[in-house]
């Protein structure tokens, strides 16, 4: 329920005042056809998670790692109430970033396994249900997931020398997914 500028908000406008404003809410118009109907369309709730998780990620290659990202998200096991916990939001105030100096040490092959161990932990948190974990805790784990994820592929890209080659390395744990 949005509060600020909504349609409900605006619909109580329309009846608060005096008898002559007792008209139909006015809204906004639709947009024309072309790149504002882009930013109307919101994203639905997996590929929303998905796109937190993959932010750290640069833009080239996204959509395509989204689409793998969704298909494993499915197979997924849920995280359990033990793992979870009684206050999720809670495990969130003890979240840390990866330490720089441990990635740096790091080889090419242990940064992709880095980078694979944190995906997981996304996708199992994409595939709780939401009475277990709900969106807006779950909403700040992926976005924190995507960090460390950006910081496992940053680490990689600069000891490889190369981005391109760096997103083909990303792509094959994709793969694997």
């Amino acid at each position: 329920m949005r509060l600020f500028g909504s349609k409900r908000s605006a619909f109580r406008s329309a009846f608060s005042g005096s008898p002559s404003s007792f008209s139909a809410p006015r809204f906004a118009a639709p947009a024309a056809a072309g790149n504002a109907s882009r930013r109307q369309t919101p994203l639905s709730g997996a590929r929303f998670e998905a796109a937190l998780l993959l932010a750290g990620l640069p833009a080239a290659g996204r959509e395509y790692h989204m689409q793998r990202l969704l298909a494993a998200a499915a197979k997924r096991p849920p995280w359990s109430v033990g793992d979870v916990g009684a206050d999720p939001a809670e495990q969130l105030q003890s979240w840390w970033p990866l330490a720089a100096e441990k990635i740096a040490q790091q080889q090419p092959r242990g940064l992709l396994l880095i980078f694979h161990t944190e995906l997981e932990a996304g996708l199992r948190s994409m595939a709780t249900p939401l009475d277990l974990l709900n969106r807006v805790v779950r909403g700040v784990f992926l976005l924190r997931q995507g960090r460390r994820v950006g910081q496992v592929y940053q680490e990689l890209e600069r000891q490889l020398g190369d981005e391109s080659l760096a997103l083909a390395q990303v792509a094959r744990v994709f793969v694997a997914l």
